[in-house]
């Protein structure tokens, strides 16, 4: 009722999105719009509910993006370039003809399967991300 003086008050439309229970419309969201007329003013409502949904989707995909994103760039990062550093100490070692390159062999196999495991959790992440949104 307030809305409604306020808007024969001020002549100025008054747009507003809310969730309830209709009756006769069913629980979800809507759009309503009061809008001032010569002789009283004219109400608008629309349900809104699958713009809303979508919209929370949409949210919903961007923050698990931001989370791989930021994974690939900190977790990844790491032991690409721990392999890195190990693929030039291979490459010296073979240049000198030392013993260690074994060494180093079993450290670049270990670093590579870490890097696997997270390229996993990232893949698996994204999937069950992506998969529970489409169940919805």
């Amino acid at each position: 009722f307030e809305q409604l003086k306020q808007v024969l008050e001020t002549q100025k439309p008054i747009e507003e999105e809310f969730f309830m229970d209709i009756a006769g419309a069913g629980r979800g969201w809507y759009y309503q719009q009061i809008v001032p007329m010569p002789h009283g003013i004219a109400i608008y409502n629309r349900n809104i509910t699958e713009r809303k949904e979508a919209e929370h989707k949409i949210i919903t995909q961007n923050e698990a993006l931001k989370s791989i994103a930021w994974q690939q760039s900190h977790e990844v990062r790491r032991p690409v370039a721990t392999i890195l550093g190990l693929i030039n100490l291979i490459e010296d070692d073979f240049k000198t003809k030392t013993p260690l390159s074994t060494e180093y062999i079993g450290y670049l196999l270990i670093t590579t399967k870490e890097l696997d495991k997270i390229i996993h959790k990232i893949v698996e992440k994204t999937y069950t991300t992506f998969d529970e949104r489409e169940a919805n």
